[in-house]
């Protein structure tokens, strides 16, 4: 009887932590499954390389203003060693962080079944083009907002007599 309620106890008390790690692994196999995060955190890369000179410009500009030795080569090397630090500390830390994201919004029993739904063929399908995709529509979208941000641009130069 003792035995009988030492593990009862003892599932009580270590049954959430164990229902929490596999809550963590289900989490964790669908994240994979689907690319959600290398999707995400090369869309990030993207970014940054698309950004790569009006950063390097922007530091340059201020190392020269502080009175820095470095060189515009040498500001070239930081960001690039930014960029490549930053992404890798995304693969590195990204995956718990957007697990415990998805156990604020999902249950164990909802992670299984889109778990499953991963296997599917149609859904692999989908995952395996969502990078090319996420490319395009990211292209589209910055085409996009450039072609409005000018249009909106003209229209507040123009209407504001201070920049006449």
């Amino acid at each position: 009887m003792k035995f009988l309620t030492i593990c009862t106890a003892a599932i009580i008390a270590f049954g959430p932590a164990l229902h929490a790690d596999d809550f963590a692994d289900e989490a964790a196999a669908f994240l994979k499954a689907t690319n959600s995060i290398e999707a995400a955190i090369e869309i990030s890369d993207n970014m940054l390389q698309t950004m790569h000179d009006t950063m390097v410009k922007q530091i340059f500009q201020g190392m020269q203003a502080q009175g820095k030795a470095a060189t515009r080569d040498d500001v070239v090397q930081l960001v690039t060693d930014y960029r490549e630090a930053l992404v890798a500390r995304f693969r590195k830390e990204m995956l718990p962080i957007v697990v415990e994201e998805y156990r604020k919004h999902l249950t164990l029993e909802e992670i299984k079944e889109l778990n499953v739904l991963a296997q599917m063929p149609a859904f692999r399908n989908y995952v395996q083009k969502m990078p090319e995709i996420m490319a395009g529509a990211q292209a589209t979208g910055e085409q996009y907002g450039q072609r409005i941000g000018m249009e909106i641009m003209n229209k507040l130069i123009a209407s504001n007599p201070k920049f006449q």
